[in-house]
């Protein structure tokens, strides 16, 4: 058995943990982080090879193609809650429903607008008043490129893409809990 042998059993052990961990910050850390920061929905674009840095915390480490997730903060009897969506390749889609890590999978097509006619099609539908996206000054909470930015806002259109704010707050009070 060669080293890298080894750190891919390890690797196979460990993952089912990551996923279990990344789904416990979700539920328990998420809602209060961007009640604190003010936003009542984060969106992660991610990118095969050049993913965004908060990808593993997101549950979109694996994407091979462009995807984003979505959550969205909701009351449900009384409490905070998140609800998360993920929005993939027809090719993801199966594995990231299998590893139920996010309340909803959609399957984005270019029939529908690609990934950000999905996503604008969400982001409609839940109509947040601050929409948190990951483009600012902490390192970790700038993953967004200028050409995923400009194709958000154009696919929002003018109405939400006034309501985008940096995730900089969000990230800060989510990752700062441990």
């Amino acid at each position: 058995m060669t080293d890298a042998d080894t750190v891919m059993q390890r690797l196979g052990r460990l993952h089912p943990k990551l996923i279990d961990l990344s789904l416990e910050r979700i539920e328990r850390l998420l809602p209060g982080a961007m009640r604190r920061a003010g936003v009542d929905a984060w969106v992660t674009l991610l990118r095969e090879n050049s993913n965004d840095p908060l990808a593993l915390h997101v549950g979109g480490e694996n994407a091979g193609a462009p995807a984003a997730v979505v959550f969205l903060l909701q009351a449900v009897d009384g409490a905070d809650r998140v609800r998360s969506i993920m929005i993939s390749g027809f090719g993801e889609a199966i594995a990231l429903r299998e590893l139920a890590v996010h309340d909803t999978v959609i399957v984005h097509d270019a029939a529908r607008g690609g990934l950000f006619g999905e996503l604008a099609a969400v982001l409609t539908a839940a109509d947040p008043a601050h929409i948190a996206i990951n483009s600012g000054p902490l390192a970790v909470a700038d993953g967004l490129s200028a050409t995923q930015r400009s194709a958000l806002e154009e696919a929002v259109g003018p109405r939400l893409a006034a309501r985008l704010v940096s995730s900089t707050p969000l990230v800060q009070e989510w990752l700062s809990v441990k």
